[in-house]
Order: C-alpha cells, then sequence, then structure tokens
C-alpha cells in the first residue's frame, strides 16, 4: 500500500484504501481518519472517503460524528447500502433502536439483502422487540446457507447479539480458517467490546497478530 501511495499521492482511491483495508483493522484510527481526510480532500465528491470517516468514529465509540458523516454521505449517494447501514449501526450505538432499524431496513433494501446487513437487522428487531420479524430474517439467511456460501462472521454477528458468547467465537474462529472479512475488524468492532477480556478472544486476536 505504501508503494501505491508513492505512485499515486494525489488519488483519492489510494488514500481511502490505505485507511479502509490496512490501518483501520489494525485500529491506527487516527492515522486512518487522515487518510480518509485526504481522499475527501482530493475528491470532495468522494462518497466512500466521508463514509470511511463515519465507520471510523464509529469505531472510535463516537455515534454522534458517525451518524452526521453517514448522513452527508447519503447526501453524495442516497443509494449506497453500506451509508446506510453504518447509519443504522451508529444510532444503535447511541441507544435509537427505532432510527437503526429503519436505516438498515433501507440498507437491506439497497444491498439485496445482503446476509451481512440481514445479521444486523435480525439483531434489531430482537432488540426492537419484533420477534416474528427476527426469525424471518435468521430462516432467510439459513435458506441461503443452504444453497450457498454465507460466511461465518454472519452467524457469529447474530450469535453475540444474543449474548451467545461461545457460539458466536466458534464461528469468530470459524471465520479466521475462512479468511472471512470479518477477521480484520476483530480488534476495532464495538460490538465486540463485552467479550474483549475473554480469553478466547484475546487468543483469536493473537492467531491474527493484532496489536493489543
Amino acid at each position: 500500500m505504501k508503494r501505491a501511495l508513492e505512485l499515486g499521492p494525489t488519488v483519492a482511491e489510494v488514500h481511502f484504501c490505505y485507511a479502509m483495508h490496512f490501518l483501520q483493522p489494525l485500529g491506527r484510527l487516527k492515522e486512518a481518519e487522515v487518510e480518509f481526510n485526504r481522499a475527501a480532500e482530493l475528491d470532495p465528491l468522494y462518497h466512500l472517503a466521508v463514509i470511511g470517516l463515519a465507520e471510523n468514529a464509529y469505531r472510535r465509540d463516537d455515534p454522534d460524528t458517525a451518524i452526521t458523516l453517514a448522513t452527508k454521505a447519503l447526501e453524495l449517494d442516497a443509494t449506497y447500502y453500506f451509508s446506510h447501514w453504518m447509519l443504522g449501526l451508529a444510532y444503535f450505538l447511541k441507544g435509537n433502536v427505532e432510527k437503526a432499524v429503519d436505516a438498515v431496513e433501507r440498507a437491506a433494501g439497497f444491498s439485496e439483502r445482503n446476509p451481512w446487513v440481514l445479521a444486523s437487522l435480525r439483531n434489531l428487531y430482537s432488540r426492537a422487540g419484533r420477534g416474528e420479524e427476527a426469525t424471518a430474517v435468521l430462516k432467510e439467511i439459513e435458506q441461503r446457507a443452504q444453497s450457498g456460501y454465507v460466511a461465518p462472521g454472519v452467524f457469529g454477528i447474530m450469535c453475540l447479539g444474543l449474548g451467545q458468547v461461545d457460539r458466536a467465537l466458534d464461528w469468530y474462529e470459524k471465520a479466521i480458517e475462512d479468511r472471512d472479512a470479518i477477521a480484520l475488524y476483530l480488534a476495532t468492532e464495538p460490538k465486540l467490546g463485552r467479550i474483549r477480556s475473554h480469553p478466547r478472544y484475546q487468543a483469536l486476536r493473537r492467531k491474527m497478530l493484532l496489536p493489543d
């Protein structure tokens, strides 16, 4: 990535990718913020840079900033599912489940029912007391898994949402074996905060060579 930055220092996408796929997973969020801001400066209409900043704020446990930035990203591209998803996650982090559900429902639609988004939606429905809808989404994900690949992390997210810590960790171990994308964010995912002191979680971090 550093070589890419040397070759394309004025290319917004290079700064975005460096921040999103290298700095953020390592928990180097301040450095990632610099790179996302640089990408936004190079291309003010580059909505990915803005949503990258929103995700960075979310991972810093700053939902208010994440909500502001995700909303700004949606002003640039109202159809990008990830911006709706991040807005929903930020609202949930802030404690507003109703707004979180609304945003993640939109994300599910724009993403054509992406399993990762559906996992978040299922957990939100459960938190909102909408059990029938939560069960329906779970069945949809399980049916998808019967006919094709669904990443282990999707099931890990749902188990964690139900407080099933050991089952969630089983799925996260499988995620590392499968090189699932969620494994990259074991260091910075706010939803994992409740299990960071768990010995199995610490072992997973060591296996991934993630910094303390």
